[in-house]
């Protein structure tokens, strides 16, 4: 055995690869409990290129919850451009023991490029109902084209 030091050497390594961002709604949140007996879109679409719409249903059994979306901006590949959690508000009383909340949210990535950059692009959001210490999705991967 050699008590002898040794140069150390760096090793090689590969060129620095980007990776991609992460997307909130590429895949359903931990935890999260599918069911559409709990949470459910009502209405969703695209009013512009930098505008959602969305009406949202959920079963009534607390007064205190959260209703919100997590949407990503997918450019004309299909790469993720932007990220985002976006609250919904309270609208009105629903039938079925249920709730309405709605969202008219503006896309801040999206609101950044003219309409006609924005052609192709896609934007991807899931749906998520907190309550009792619970998390509901309806377990669908919206998509709407721009």
């Amino acid at each position: 055995m050699s008590t002898k030091q040794t140069a150390s050497r760096t090793p090689k390594t590969k060129p620095r690869v980007s990776v991609p961002r992460e997307t909130c709604a590429a895949e359903s949140r931990p935890g999260a409990v599918p069911s559409l007996e709990m949470v459910n879109l009502f209405e969703g679409a695209v009013a512009s290129p930098s505008r959602l719409l969305a009406k949202v249903w959920v079963r009534n059994v607390a007064y205190d919850k959260r209703v919100w979306l997590d949407v990503d901006v997918l450019g004309r590949s299909g790469e993720p451009l932007h990220s985002e959690s976006l609250p919904l508000q309270y609208l009105e009383p629903a039938g079925g023991a249920g709730d309405f909340f709605e969202g008219d949210v503006t896309l801040q990535e999206a609101a950044a490029h003219s309409p006609r950059t924005a052609a192709g692009r896609q934007l991807r959001y899931r749906l998520y109902y907190e309550v009792d210490g619970q998390v509901f999705t309806d377990g669908v991967c919206h998509h709407h084209h721009m």
